[in-house]
């Protein structure tokens, strides 16, 4: 159902988009270094003909200290593939540790901001994805359907370059999941995603990512969650971008991180992870 509606918003849209691309002497412009920000994902995509081989790390809790060597004995790890089937298409799979999901996603170019004599001032994309909880049933011998590991995660990301050192961007989103985990929590979860990018040379940024979310969606009465907020450090090293951030969220999912964060940065409940991508053309 909820593809159906993006696709039916992306034809919707499609005749505008065109509208501002029949312009030829126009100079594309590159807003961020990497098509993901920290956790979720940004304007960029990759380039026909390449695939990205991306590792995604976290660890537990720092404030666990010298016994669980500040996390490190906690981690949970994800891999992933993505490919550029076209300079405005890519698709992806991904596999985490964490409740054993699968994710297929894909984001598709409506936008690129660009400057010339079609002069665009922003640069507008949508990523649809879709997740699969492949951990065993927490009590098995209830009649699980196999509908409730499905989830799905709607976003159009708007983003722009203001100057040479710093781009901004947001991503209204929609998630919707099959099965919540408590009875209060509703399906459906709306939520305003927001990061940047301020570039300090040619190969180091600082990047940022928080979510707004409408947690009175899903709010369990034993369980606060909170707004996801990670903030990193990119380095770029040729075809590799390397990334070291702190957040209090350790999901990769976005289904996950965006609906279900409990870290409390205000408690010291904070994380470390860091991100690797290899980027490589067939």
């Amino acid at each position: 159902m909820l593809y159906r509606y993006s696709l039916s918003f992306l034809l919707i849209l499609i005749p505008f988009v065109k509208s501002f691309s029949q312009e030829t002497e126009t100079l594309p412009i590159k807003i961020f270094e990497s098509p993901h920000m920290i956790h979720g994902q940004s304007c960029e995509f990759l380039t026909k003909g390449v695939m990205d081989f991306r590792i995604n790390h976290r660890f537990g809790e720092i404030k666990s200290g010298l016994y669980d060597f500040f996390g490190a004995d906690k981690a949970t790890t994800s891999l992933s593939l993505e490919y550029g089937f076209t300079n405005n298409l890519m698709l992806g799979l991904r596999r985490s540790s964490l409740n054993k999901t699968y994710e297929l996603f894909g984001k598709y170019k409506l936008l690129q901001q660009n400057e010339g004599k079609q002069n665009t001032p922003l640069s507008v994309a949508l990523y649809l994805n879709s997740s699969y909880m492949g951990a065993k049933w927490i009590n098995p011998e209830r009649d699980n359907l196999e509908s409730s590991r499905y989830a799905y995660t709607t976003q159009l990301i708007l983003a722009r370059r203001f100057s040479d050192r710093i781009s901004l961007q947001l991503l209204p989103t929609w998630v919707h999941r099959n099965l919540v985990r408590y009875k209060e929590q509703k399906n459906d979860l709306l939520a305003l995603g927001m990061g940047g990018s301020i570039k300090l040379n040619y190969r180091f940024a600082l990047t940022f990512e928080y979510y707004l979310v409408n947690h009175s969606q899903a709010k369990p009465s034993n369980v606060e969650f909170k707004n996801p907020l990670s903030v990193g450090l990119d380095i770029k090293t040729g075809a590799h971008v390397f990334q070291l951030f702190f957040s209090n969220s350790t999901q990769v999912a976005e289904k996950a991180f965006i609906g279900e964060t409990t870290g409390d940065p205000f408690k010291g409940e904070i994380f470390f992870g860091f991100n690797i991508s290899k980027a490589f053309s067939l």
